[in-house]
């Protein structure tokens, strides 16, 4: 006869059982709502980003240039890949709605390097003497701008001689918006500034503090002392540190969506989705240190029919820009490499014609099979890498 416990052990196991399916049920019930938490989440944020980018997405229009411009199609941005270097033109501008066009009244341009994880500024005084592209006359850079953001561009290329991949122009409201989203910046105002007009309150003592919006707004833009412009773009330049310092700080989700609903309804740019999320991606953790400074020096001087002032850039002193900016961005290797270059293309040429077709062939084949996995590879991980980049951009 068998014992009262024997008798009882397939309970037990049975009952063991049941639990164990219930609890793996009650895993897979947690796991599928996390799961669906979390799509719904990134569905969410990705709705704001492509809220954020379509509202403001602004590409340069060809009716921008005269109509008899063989350069028109230079104005669609070039792609970049990669780690490639790019420019932005930074322009702020005082309109008060959509009506109001306004004049840029901050020039700044932005070369970005992937590679060194660094972003050289250069400020243009809205009162630089230029050539505007496509009209035959001379006048103040921010003027450019009146005939269209494609002929503004193309002025800032032409007075420096290199390629302007894209545009952001903020007004200044959303910039005092902005600033004040994220708590305020931490700033050492110079010195006492003191001014007042019908719109525009400036009140600041020499020391360092907190900026809110309309006071950072202030500092960037105040030049009644002996400085004038000169010491408004640096000035400028240190408000653009100081906020790249306060956002690499940011992590709460809040402010990042109340910054995209800020960013979407106050900037205006032609950067495609694609290359922005990899932008931000790129430089998500930049801050003040990795941003640089160059300067322009110009000549300011009276002249023209009403007498007025004007800041004039020499030769010299464009083709040093030019060459500094050139440099940063990798547009052209320096001598001893391209010395470097001729002499290994020379010497390939003379190691005799039957070496080289036959190393065409058998090296040249060998790439091009092994590199075909990876490329089918690298369609399968597409939308892994385009995921990566959102996520990145956001957090």
């Amino acid at each position: 006869m068998e014992s009262r416990h024997e008798q009882g052990a397939p309970g037990r196991s049975r009952s063991r059982q049941k639990k164990a399916k219930k609890r793996i049920r009650t895993l897979r019930r947690v796991l599928l709502f996390l799961t669906l938490l979390l799509a719904a989440f990134v569905g969410f944020a990705g709705i704001k980003v492509w809220n954020a980018w379509h509202q403001s997405y602004n590409p340069v229009e060809a009716s921008d240039v005269d109509a008899n411009d063989d350069q028109k199609a230079q104005l669609a941005p070039a792609r970049k890949k990669g780690d490639e270097p790019f420019t932005v033109l930074l322009m702020g501008t005082d309109s008060r709605s959509e009506a109001d066009r306004g004049r840029p009244d901050t020039i700044i341009l932005a070369a970005a390097n992937p590679k060194t994880q660094k972003v050289t500024l250069l400020s243009i005084p809205r009162d630089t003497y230029v050539e505007i592209a496509g009209k035959g006359k001379h006048d103040k850079i921010n003027h450019a701008y009146n005939y269209g953001t494609g002929t503004m561009l193309k002025t800032v290329e032409e007075l420096l001689d290199i390629p302007v991949d894209y545009y952001v122009m903020i007004n200044f409201k959303g910039f005092e918006e902005l600033i004040d989203e994220i708590g305020g910046i931490e700033i050492d105002v110079e010195k006492r500034m003191y001014y007042r007009s019908s719109d525009t309150y400036i009140n600041l003592y020499p020391g360092r503090q907190v900026l809110n919006g309309e006071q950072a707004l202030g500092y960037a833009r105040f030049r009644r002392d002996a400085e004038g412009d000169f010491g408004r773009n640096r000035r400028q330049q240190q408000v653009l540190r100081a906020l790249a310092d306060q956002a690499v700080s940011l992590r709460n989700v809040d402010n990042v969506f109340a910054m995209l609903d800020i960013l979407g309804k106050n900037i205006k740019h032609n950067i495609p989705p694609q290359d922005m999320t990899r932008m931000l991606s790129q430089f998500r953790n930049i801050g003040g240190s990795d941003i640089e400074s160059l300067t322009m020096e110009v000549t300011s001087t009276r002249m023209g029919p009403q007498n007025l002032w004007y800041n004039i850039v020499s030769e010299e002193e464009r083709r040093r820009l030019h060459d500094e900016l050139a440099q940063r961005l990798e547009l052209a290797p320096p001598e001893t490499e391209v010395a470097s270059d001729l002499a290994s293309t020379a010497g390939a040429a003379g190691d005799g014609v039957g070496a080289g077709s036959s190393g065409a062939a058998g090296a040249g084949a060998a790439p091009a099979a092994s590199g075909a996995a990876p490329a089918d590879a690298g369609k399968g991980a597409g939308w892994m890498e385009r995921l990566r980049h959102w996520w990145d951009t956001l957090f």
